[in-house]
């Protein structure tokens, strides 16, 4: 598999030093590594629609999706298609926004509240150093799920890995 993950282009030295440029900078580079995601996983949903060969690699029941919409018509599949796709990104439009969430909707009993605070770690790659680390879903210009339009803008034409599925 050929693995073009985001980020090589990039270093720590290539980071802004001012804080809010910085975290901005690194809220992207996370940004970008959801659009690589999100482009693999449509590209693995095509190619399992499209390919017997890679369906039988899945188990049955996991299989089972992907052949259903294998027998449909060739509009009827583009359409099946451009719907999963449309649900990854919806679902993660909705993640983002638990992620950003300050916790006041997500009760933990009667007196607490749940909230999720995402960490981004840049650790020296040989022995696992801490060099920096960004909380990155709070402190940004936007609120953390509204940058998904600007990243679907911006990263949706990066090339993700080659895929057995």
């Amino acid at each position: 598999m050929n693995r073009i993950m985001p980020g090589p282009d990039q270093n720590l030295e290539s980071l802004p030093n001012e804080p809010q440029e910085r975290h901005e900078a690194l809220v992207d580079l996370f940004g970008r590594y959801i659009i690589w995601m999100r482009n693999w996983n449509n590209e693995s949903t095509r190619r399992l629609v499209e390919n017997s060969e890679f369906r039988e690699k899945l188990g049955t029941i996991l299989r089972q999706p992907f052949e259903d919409a294998s027998e449909l018509s060739d509009a009827e599949c583009e359409k099946a298609v451009h719907l999963a796709e449309a649900s990854v990104d919806a679902f993660v439009k909705r993640l983002l926004q638990v992620l950003a969430h300050r916790g006041s909707d997500f009760l933990y009993g009667q007196n607490h509240v749940v909230r999720f605070r995402m960490v981004m770690e840049i650790v020296e790659k040989e022995n696992d150093e801490l060099v920096h680390e960004e909380i990155i879903n709070r402190g940004g210009t936007k609120h953390f799920a509204d940058y998904w339009g600007k990243w679907l803008n911006r990263f949706h034409d990066e090339k993700t890995p080659e895929s057995t599925a």
